[in-house]
């Protein structure tokens, strides 16, 4: 009876605790290398996708979900990244501040900060933020109407008539 007990015991724990296959090919050094640098520097989503497909088809299951969670987590720091440029530009002064703590770590290398700084700037060239008057309200000059620019007429009264319109 005991010896049937314990087979059962042992089936039954070889049942729930089975082993997770991972059929994953062999990296070459040169993958390896290639699959470093992109986990370490590489900032664009789309690339790290495309990485981790190529990397899914040639067999290297672990390295290909690292890429596809890097993907994700990039593109979360993005949306984080435009959210803060936005709050700064809106004037709030703790956007401001965590933007100069990210320069400021990013140029000691911290490789979290250079990525954060990269996606910053890349926001900032692709969404240049609008024009903005001297007390930070929107300027929307020149106005299309020429009729709507209020006291800030053209011509002044003093100028001859032939004066063209600027813009």
């Amino acid at each position: 009876m005991l010896p049937v007990l314990l087979l059962g015991g042992v089936a039954l724990w070889a049942l729930t605790h089975k082993k997770k296959a991972t059929a994953s090919a062999p990296v070459t050094p040169a993958q390896a290398q290639v699959h470093g640098e992109l986990m370490r520097r590489e900032y664009r989503p789309a690339v790290l996708e495309r990485a981790a497909q190529k990397f899914g088809e040639d067999g290297h299951v672990v390295q290909a979900k690292q890429l596809a969670a890097k993907a994700d987590q990039v593109k979360q720091q993005a949306r984080g990244a435009a959210e803060l440029v936005e709050r700064a530009r809106a004037g709030d002064q703790n956007a401001m501040g965590m933007i100069a703590v990210i320069r400021d770590q990013a140029l000691r290398g911290v490789t979290r900060a250079c990525i954060s700084a990269k996606l910053i700037e890349t926001y900032c060239i692709t969404k240049p933020a609008a024009p903005r008057g001297p007390t930070g309200e929107p300027t929307g000059w020149p106005p299309a109407n020429p009729e709507a620019r209020g006291p800030f007429s053209w011509p002044p009264p003093w100028a001859p008539p032939s004066t063209p319109i600027p813009g």
